[in-house]
């Protein structure tokens, strides 16, 4: 997420449970959520998972058109990555 006036990192979380780590870290210019699946977990196809991140503010706009997603994971052996914008 663009790092934008007044915007500050103000919590995450998952629905798929504790087999998920989450970690978050900050720079002058963007803030970083990471969620990662433990080593040797893997997960079943499905859907209703929730990946959510929550920020706080200072009432200055943000516009999300600088923020962006990137998802990587492995299946059948392939790494892939999915990205885009909000």
């Amino acid at each position: 997420m663009q790092r934008t006036a007044g915007i500050s990192h103000s919590g995450q979380y998952n629905t798929v449970g504790g087999q998920i780590a989450q970690s978050n870290s900050s720079t002058a210019a963007a803030i970083t959520y990471q969620f990662t699946l433990g080593a040797g977990q893997s997960m079943s196809p499905g859907s209703n998972r929730t990946f959510a991140v929550q920020t706080g503010g200072t009432g200055t706009v943000h516009p999300t058109s600088g923020d962006t997603y990137t998802l990587t994971y492995t299946t059948g052996g392939v790494q892939r990555t999915q990205s885009g914008t909000f």
